[in-house]
């Protein structure tokens, strides 16, 4: 199965951490809708396919995890903020395997802001149900782990 890697920048650790699985890096960075043809594409070739972000640090076995497992959607949750509740997780595009069947659910474009919600919600209509993985994973985004680190402080946990 092919691993796919979406970026507009490449971290060094992430890309150490993929390097057993080979993965095919495709820059996005063209446009907001880029993401958005990149997983229209893939989902059309009708093969089995896992997405992991640029920032997503996977831990050794992740990817292999994603293949044996029999469900046609399937994540690893990751590490992320909620304002509301201070730290939480998030089983999105992160670290996601499709096992595509019918047309991808998303006619229009996307922006890659909303592309991992606006996709579940959309198979979520279909009837298909995503099946989550653990532990959760890491991102190395700075942006990221600088804000979680302050709502984590901001809400004393």
């Amino acid at each position: 199965m092919t691993v796919y890697v979406p970026w507009t920048r490449q971290y060094p650790e992430c890309r150490a951490a993929l390097a057993p699985s080979s993965p095919v890096y495709v820059d996005v960075s063209a446009d907001d809708f880029a993401y958005w043809r990149l997983a229209r594409a893939l989902w059309g070739e009708r093969e089995p396919f896992t997405i992991v972000e640029h920032d997503v640090l996977v831990e050794p076995g992740s990817i292999e995890e994603l293949d044996a497992c029999p469900e046609p959607w399937c994540a690893f949750a990751i590490h992320s903020v909620d304002v509301g509740t201070g730290m939480s997780w998030v089983a999105t595009f992160g670290c996601v395997r499709f096992r595509p069947s019918g047309a991808w659910p998303l006619l229009d474009p996307v922006g890659w802001t909303w592309l991992d919600m606006e996709t579940e919600d959309a198979l979520h209509a279909l009837g298909w149900a995503k099946h989550v993985h653990g532990p959760l994973l890491a991102t190395v985004n700075p942006g990221l782990v600088e804000y979680t680190k302050l709502v984590a402080m901001l809400l004393g946990t």
